[in-house]
């Protein structure tokens, strides 16, 4: 008669599992919970390992969503709102989006980054603090919110003010997650349409990143896109 072992049970269960495809194994990792701005992670299937916690390096971490990877990919991305500093004061170190995958690393190390982050400007309107005149705005969505890319992404409809231009220069920020990391442009010719992501976010296939308004703190705004570096955005929703 044969004994097994509960370990080597559980082994040839596990090995019975079907396969999961990357998007699937990556759509079983859920969040757990936020521990001192470390995040916990839990898989809904024996066959998918949880990604180990997730130090950050941030502060005033807040969960907005996923962002599912492409390709080979078994992790899954999150997208964070946090602030970078612990010690400046809340009016000059504004909650930044930071886009990076749920596994290995932190945003901010002392060493070389095993997981460099995407810091991003927070969407909505920043003001002039003087004259109050419009500086920024921008609509923020996730998941498949492209036509022309078929997997899920990041998205940022903007208009900034450039140099002493009279009017708001429009552009479109698209970043998305691989295997390989995060592939990211700036498009400002033949934009892609704002009405066709409302649409995806109708039909449950997009989700929009709820903007704040705020005036430009007297710290100097950076809008620049920066990896594994402190992104400053200043202090709700940005027009249609």
């Amino acid at each position: 008669m044969l004994i097994f072992s509960p370990f080597s049970l559980f082994l040839t269960l596990l090995l019975a599992l079907p396969a999961l495809s990357s998007s699937q194994a990556q759509a079983e990792v859920s969040l757990d919970r936020i521990e001192k701005n470390t995040l916990y992670f839990t898989s809904s299937t024996p066959s998918v390992l949880a990604p180990s916690p997730l130090k950050t390096g941030l502060q005033d971490v807040q969960f907005i969503g996923w962002v599912r990877a492409e390709g080979t990919s078994t992790v899954p991305h999150v997208l964070l709102a946090a602030r970078s500093c612990s010690d400046c004061k809340l009016a000059t170190d504004e909650r930044s989006l930071y886009l990076l995958a749920a596994s290995g690393g932190g945003a901010f190390t002392t060493g070389p980054a095993v997981n460099s982050p995407l810091a991003m400007v927070f969407p909505g309107k920043i003001l002039d603090p003087k004259t109050k005149d419009l500086l920024f705005i921008s609509r923020a969505f996730i998941g498949k919110c492209l036509k022309s890319q078929p997997g899920e992404v990041y998205v940022s409809f903007q208009k900034e003010k450039l140099d002493r231009k009279p009017s708001l220069q429009s552009g479109v920020f698209v970043a998305q997650p691989s295997a390989t990391g995060i592939h990211e442009q700036l498009l400002e010719r033949r934009l892609p349409s704002i009405n066709d992501t409302l649409v995806r976010v109708r039909l449950k296939q997009c989700v929009e990143v709820m903007g704040r308004n705020r005036v430009m703190s007297s710290k100097a705004l950076d809008l620049n896109l920066r990896r594994n570096e402190k992104a400053d955005s200043s202090s709700e929703t940005p027009d249609d």
